[in-house]
Formats: structure tokens, sequence, C-alpha cells
């Protein structure tokens, strides 16, 4: 998702699989960004997490103070919500990540100004 807003960034993603459900960790390499991904909904291809349930909780993360916008504009940036998805075949995962954002003046998270949803396409392998 960082490299949507333009900070190319790494992260690990993590599985564990209990019956049909499967927990997610996803975390950057940098340590900006670490949540977990809850109950999601998992089958012998790879899982889903968003609509479909399941929940998400997070160490660090979904908020960005001073996102520098068009023309200079620096605004914060807050997660609203997240979807995450995953095919496994084999060694190789590929999937995506959907981040549902606010902006918000500095320091004034219940001053909206704008919405917008980022989405990452990512691929790995074990």
């Amino acid at each position: 998702m960082q490299s949507e807003i333009g900070v190319p960034k790494s992260y690990l993603l993590s599985i564990t699989r209990s019956g049909n459900t499967v927990d997610a960790t996803l975390k950057s390499a940098s340590g900006d960004y670490d949540c977990t991904f809850t109950g999601l909904r998992g089958d012998s291809d790879g899982f889903e997490f968003g609509p479909t349930g399941g929940y998400f909780s997070c160490k660090s993360g979904g908020l960005i103070h001073g996102f520098e916008c068009a023309g200079g504009v620096h605004r914060d940036m807050e997660a609203l919500g997240q979807t995450l998805y995953g095919r496994i075949s084999g060694n190789d995962i590929s999937g995506t990540w959907n981040i549902s954002w606010v902006i918000t003046p500095p320091d004034e998270r219940l001053v909206e100004i704008a919405a917008f949803e980022t989405m990452t396409k990512y691929t790995g392998s074990r």
C-alpha cells in the first residue's frame, strides 16, 4: 500500500491456518506498520478478509502524519478499513491489499477533507 502513495516499502506476510479460518500478520520491514487480521475466511487455495468477516488490530500503522499532497500542502491520512485477499499456489502467493483512507488537516482527526481507497497487488514466495 505505501508504494501506492509514493513510499515503496517491503512487508512480511505471515499466515496461520486453523480449520477453515486464517490469521494473517502483515508487518513492514521498517516497523511502522504491524497489523493482524483475525478470522479470515480460508480454503485450500488462499484467504480473504473484508466484508465476509474477521477483524484486524494494529500495533502500529493506520495513521500517517504530514503526508504531502499536491501543491505542498501537508495533511494527515487515517486508515478507516482494510481488506486483504490472497491465493496460494505451491510456494507462491499473490493477492491484493486495499485500504480506505480519510484525509484531515494536521492534528484535526475529526475534520474530514476527503476520502479515497488504495489498492496494492502483491506477490511473494516462502
